[in-house]
């Protein structure tokens, strides 16, 4: 009979555990949009402002990193702003 009440509250902690599993995981709103036209936002101008506290001459080699990002996501825009008193603003 142990075995049995054993085996209850197994199943019941699962079953609780993945509905608190499944409750954490976000799922992105699906917008419909007509055919032909893009879903709003999607041709929107974003800007990304990444404070840093690099030289310039780290600030030279990150520029790769963020010209491939921005060609892979053509509608974001990175600026990058080095914080002043870090030493990296020479």
């Amino acid at each position: 009979m142990s075995g049995r009440k054993n085996l209850t509250k197994l199943l019941v902690f699962a079953v609780l555990a993945s509905l608190l599993i499944s409750a954490c995981v976000a799922t992105p709103p699906q917008a419909a949009a007509p055919a032909g036209e893009q879903p709003m936002g999607a041709a929107e101008q974003i800007t990304l402002r990444w404070a840093n506290i690099i030289s310039a001459s780290g600030q030279e080699q990150w520029q790769a990193v963020v010209d491939a990002f921005q060609a892979k996501y053509p509608n974001i825009r990175v600026v990058s702003e080095s914080t002043a008193g870090s030493g990296a603003a020479i």
